[in-house]
């Protein structure tokens, strides 16, 4: 289901962020929770530890999408679109 036809899971992803921002950057809460903000370099190596994955991800994604469970084409006869082969099995 894409994001933006669940308006409560966006507003809860939302609201969860700016908790979290709140609780790093604002000074009672980091003085209530024991936090301390992040640096710049905490915040490069975090991109830089999670920037690999995200992209092997998104590779496998593609490999998936493209090789393993390809969507059908109209050109096939069928009429409908965007379907696998594997959801046609399961309807």
């Amino acid at each position: 289901v894409p994001l933006w036809r669940n308006p409560s899971l966006l507003g809860a992803v939302a609201l969860s962020f700016a908790l979290h921002f709140a609780i790093l950057y604002i000074p009672f809460f980091n003085a209530v929770f024991s936090v301390v903000p992040l640096g710049w370099i905490e915040w490069k190596a975090i991109l830089l530890i999670s920037a690999p994955i995200i992209l092997v991800d998104e590779v496998l994604k593609l490999y998936s999408r493209t090789f393993i469970n390809p969507p059908v084409s109209l050109a096939a006869g069928n009429k409908t679109v965007g379907v696998s082969e594997h959801d046609k099995k399961t309807q």
